[in-house]
């Protein structure tokens, strides 16, 4: 009977921990998402990215109430002021001249577009 319970006790118990390993895993693979370099993944436990990503929320949370208040203003502003508003001149000036374009040569666009290859082989490398 005990050596049952032994045997039942350490097969829950490899399990769990089997479990903690692939968990812990994917939470290794989330901080590198995120842009967390390895070397300091044992500073952010889950409970404190759990505190950065709330806090994240409540701030673009406070951010949207904050953008909507400001839009209702401005919308009440913008009634009361446009209809007392004349405009004598435009701000934008029609005779103005167009910004003088460069031309610039591309006879060699073969060779461009291998340098470009060459930059995007060389950038996948770097990552791998």
């Amino acid at each position: 009977m005990v050596n049952n319970f032994l045997q039942y006790a350490s097969t829950k118990i490899l399990a769990m921990m089997k479990v903690t390993e692939l968990v812990l895993t994917d939470f290794s693979n989330l901080l590198e998402w995120f842009g967390i370099p390895g070397h300091i993944h044992s500073e952010y436990t889950p409970m404190a990215l759990a505190q950065i990503l709330t806090g994240f929320a409540k701030d673009v949370q406070e951010a949207n109430t904050q953008l909507s208040s400001e839009r209702n203003q401005g919308r009440i502003l913008k009634k009361w002021s446009t209809g007392s508003m004349r405009r004598s001149s435009s701000s934008f000036e029609w005779r103005m001249k167009p910004n003088v374009i460069l031309p610039v040569q591309m006879d060699d666009q073969k060779d461009f577009s291998s340098s470009l290859e060459n930059v995007l082989e060389l950038a996948l490398t770097e990552q791998k």
